[in-house]
């Protein structure tokens, strides 16, 4: 949420069609509930945090400008000094540390019988 809250400052109408909270099943539920429209039982969901250590912010940085992801994608996409503009409102909204540091992910599960 952070790298599009940062890229919307710098370019609010790039940042916004394609933003990940505009994917489909970004939202805890959605997936079960095509789950449980396309017949399956027993559905459960939930949600799995895993923790990123990185060196420096230049490590978190790396994934974006290698263009993983659609904010890679974005990233990787945009001229030399957009992407540095990006990377310093970044990082400010990150405000990580000059050394190491961890960050936590979540990403939603489904389970269901047929």
């Amino acid at each position: 949420r952070t790298f599009w809250d940062a890229a919307a400052v710098l370019d609010p109408e790039g940042a916004a069609a394609v933003d990940e909270a505009r994917m489909p099943f970004g939202r805890r539920g959605e997936l079960a509930e095509l789950w449980r429209r396309a017949g399956l039982r027993e559905v459960e969901d939930g949600e799995l945090v895993v923790a990123a250590a990185y060196e420096g912010f230049d490590g978190l940085w790396a994934a974006y400008t290698a263009g993983v992801g659609p904010a890679g994608a974005y990233a990787a996409a945009l001229d030399d000094e957009r992407r540095e503009a990006l990377r310093r409102e970044y990082r400010r909204r990150r405000s990580v540390p000059d050394g190491p540091f961890e960050l936590e992910a979540r990403a939603w599960f489904t389970v269901g019988k047929a």
